[in-house]
């Protein structure tokens, strides 16, 4: 993006479409967006490919069950959740409310559960929560790296 001649990076490798501040701010900058390119997914652990996704929903869904449980659906409807409590921002800022505090305002979106991922890295939130090492090393580490440039450890 230019600005005053100096061009800046104002790219993300990721905007969720439940970021509504974030999409505001692309259509009144006028921003582009590029939607993600096809291809399928391959996990490496260093050694082999663990996972090959495949162009069959189906047969992915047996080599996810396969290799991880119900881990996957497990991940989704935990994201869902923590979305949900998120999303409670919005309705909060729809009525002018402020809080006096980071802390008083993620205890509002979810409580004590909500609060606690303040002081806990991912890892150990998705410890607490249940999931085993190797989805979180095989599966959640890759995106973290790739999206964000760090581990779970954030």
């Amino acid at each position: 993006m230019m600005v005053q001649g100096q061009e800046y990076e104002a790219g993300g490798s990721v905007i969720h479409p439940l970021n509504l501040h974030m999409k505001r701010f692309v259509k009144d900058l006028g921003l582009s967006t590029v939607q993600a390119s096809g291809g399928l997914l391959g996990i490496y652990n260093g050694e082999t490919l663990v996972f090959e996704e495949s162009n069959w929903f189906i047969i992915n869904v047996i080599k996810l069950v396969w290799r991880y449980g119900f881990q996957s659906l497990r991940m989704h409807m935990w994201v869902e959740d923590v979305l949900d409590k998120f999303m409670r921002i919005y309705r909060y800022q729809s009525h002018d409310y402020a809080f006096s505090s980071v802390e008083k305002l993620l205890h509002a979106l979810g409580g004590d559960d909500f609060l606690g991922m303040l002081n806990r890295t991912l890892l150990e939130t998705l410890q607490k929560a249940g999931f085993s090492e190797k989805f979180l090393n095989e599966m959640i580490a890759p995106v973290m790296r790739v999206n964000y440039g760090q581990s779970t450890d954030i």
